[in-house]
This record gives C-alpha cells, sequence and structure tokens, in this order.
C-alpha cells in the first residue's frame, strides 16, 4: 500500500500542536500553583544561603494523603509541634507533640499512645534524685541504674530499693499483712546487707540442735537468711536468735554428726 505524504503531514503538525497544547497547559497550571503558593506563605532563604528555602506556614495544617489522613503543624497557642492523625476531622487526636525547648529546659515529647520498641531503648543511668524512669506527675519517684547491674527504685527522691545480681536491699521499712514493721535497711553503708552471702559451716554431732553462725556484720542484724549448702544442713531449722556476734540456728531434729558437714549460706542486714 501507498503511503499518503499529504495525510502523513497533518497527522505529524496534529501531533506537534496536541503536544504543544498540553505543554502550554501544564505550564500555565504550575505558573497558577506557584502563585497561589506566594500568595498563602512566605518562602525565605535558608541560613546557608545555597538556594533552597523555607516556607512559613504559621499555624497551617500540611496534611498528607488523600483524605488529609495525617497532618502536622506549629500550635502557636501551646509553643508546640503537633503530629495529628485525622487533623481536619472532628475526633482528631494529637497522637505526637513535641514541647519547644525553654528556660533552658529540654522540650519533652508527648506520646498520646502506646509505644511499641521492637529492638531496644536507651536511657541515661539517672540517680536516685534524678530517675530515669519516671511519671508525668512526679519526676523524682522511678528507676534508676546505681551501678553495672544494680538496678534502683527512688520513691521522692530518696533510694528505696536495690535489686543487686539476684538480692534486694531495702531502705526502710517492710511492713507486713498483720501491721508489724521490719527494719531491713536504714540505708547506711556499713548497715548494707552483706553480699554475696558468707559461707560458713558448724559440725554436727548427732545430738546437738542449735548452732551458732559468725555474724558479718557489726551489730546485730534485724533480718537474716541462712541458707543450707549441705544436704547434711537440709533439715527443717529456723534462726532462732541474733547477736552482735552470731546468727543462731535451730533444728527440729539434729542434724548428722560429721567435721564441717553442715554448709550454710548467710546473707544479714538491719
Amino acid at each position: 500500500m501507498a503511503l499518503d505524504e499529504g495525510s502523513e503531514s497533518v497527522t505529524s503538525r496534529r501531533t506537534f500542536l496536541s503536544a504543544s497544547g498540553t505543554v502550554g497547559l501544564v505550564g500555565l497550571l504550575a505558573g497558577c500553583n506557584a502563585e497561589a503558593e506566594q500568595a498563602t506563605s512566605e518562602r525565605r532563604p535558608n541560613a546557608e544561603g545555597d538556594g533552597d528555602a523555607f516556607r512559613r506556614n504559621g499555624d497551617e495544617w500540611v496534611t498528607f494523603g488523600a483524605a488529609d489522613d495525617w497532618g502536622m503543624r506549629y500550635n502557636g497557642t501551646t509553643n508546640e509541634f503537633e503530629l495529628v492523625y485525622n487533623p481536619l476531622g472532628a475526633n482528631s487526636r494529637k497522637n505526637i507533640r513535641i514541647e519547644a525547648d525553654e528556660n533552658g529546659d529540654k522540650g519533652d515529647v508527648y506520646i498520646d499512645d502506646t509505644i511499641i520498641v521492637k529492638n531496644e531503648a536507651e536511657v541515661s543511668d539517672g540517680s536516685a534524685s534524678d530517675p530515669s524512669y519516671t511519671f508525668s506527675k512526679q519526676n523524682n519517684t522511678g528507676l534508676w541504674r546505681e551501678a553495672p547491674g544494680v538496678l534502683g527504685v527512688t520513691t521522692a527522691g530518696e533510694p528505696a530499693m536495690l535489686f543487686d545480681n539476684g538480692m534486694t536491699r531495702i531502705a526502710g521499712d517492710v511492713t507486713a499483712t498483720d501491721g508489724r514493721s521490719t527494719a531491713i535497711w536504714d540505708g547506711e553503708a556499713k548497715h548494707a546487707p552483706n553480699l554475696p552471702a558468707a559461707s560458713t559451716r558448724a559440725s554436727g554431732d548427732g545430738t546437738k540442735k542449735t548452732f551458732l553462725l559468725t555474724n558479718p556484720l557489726d551489730t546485730a542484724p534485724n533480718v537474716a537468711t541462712v541458707t543450707p549448702a549441705s544436704e547434711d544442713a537440709a533439715g527443717e531449722f529456723w534462726v532462732s536468735r541474733k547477736t552482735e556476734e552470731s546468727v543462731e540456728v535451730t533444728y527440729a531434729s539434729p542434724p548428722p554428726a560429721g567435721t564441717g558437714n553442715l554448709a550454710f549460706e548467710l546473707v544479714v542486714s538491719l
């Protein structure tokens, strides 16, 4: 079939005119859009002067999604930056708020929902007076890291409890269910529980039921925890007396005879 040169020429011109019209329309719309943006917001050069610009939106929302699903803005009333789901809806939620840094106090970040961390979150060690994990209405009560492997609990800025490699140290009183209070640790370093536990031995003779274990502290303890560390020492017993020199244990039945056959682990504290 022979080509119709005249038809080809007309088709080419129409294609060119159509493409030119499209480019012109896009250019016109872009110009209108630029004028609209210029009218509604102010562009300022950044501090480096490299030609890029910041856009000043004031308190206006910047939204994302086909239905304005998410939005962010600066809230001049509260001096906070907000990231909000459904910002233009009736039931919008301020999911994330970043507080301004004022008076030398670093701005806080508020997240109004559950935080899920799939790896780990690291914080500073903190201290008894300024714990790392705390509460919005009382930031001197919470948790801090006292030393490697030692977790502390503080209340009203005062240390209340230390968890140390499986041992628990409590400052102050522990109130039993019947209302009685027992002092566990008064907070003084010299009165801290002996950690790790002291190992001690005694010898049974087959008839003796009471044994004295050396007290590691310099005063009579209020609390003594005695754990049997040998098979012969594993009978039923209790702590019957505590003095400056010793902790006395009494068995329900005499343990077997032997030399140093009764082994114990002893932890005492005030």
